[in-house]
C-alpha cells in the first residue's frame, strides 16, 4: 500500500489530549508528537519531510554507479534505506 501522499506539514493544532506538533496534510493527519519538546519539533519535521525525502532516495537509487567499490555506491545505500522505509524493493 503506498503511503499517503506529500506534501506533508508541521502543525502546532492542539487537541485537548496531546500538547505537542502534529504532522499532517491538508486532508489528514499522518503523526503526533505527544510532548512539545525541541526533540519532539525535530522529529515532527523529520516525518513531515518523509515523502520528499523518499523521492530523493530513489532518484538516487536509479543512477549509475561508476565509482568505486559498489558498498560504496549512494545508489546502494539509497536502495537499502528505500527497503526500510517501505519494505518493499526499489
Amino acid at each position: 500500500m503506498p503511503h499517503t501522499p506529500g506534501p506533508w506539514a508541521v502543525s502546532q493544532d492542539a487537541l485537548w489530549f496531546a500538547e505537542g506538533p502534529s504532522v499532517r496534510t491538508p486532508a489528514r493527519h499522518i503523526a503526533r508528537m505527544w510532548g512539545d519538546t525541541p526533540e519532539d519539533q525535530a522529529n515532527a519535521r523529520l516525518i513531515a519531510g518523509a515523502p520528499e525525502l523518499l523521492a530523493t532516495l530513489e532518484t538516487i537509487a536509479n543512477m549509475p554507479c561508476n565509482h568505486g567499490p559498489q558498498e560504496f555506491c549512494p545508489r546502494e545505500v539509497a536502495r537499502a534505506a528505500i527497503v526500510k522505509a517501505t519494505k518493499e524493493e526499489p
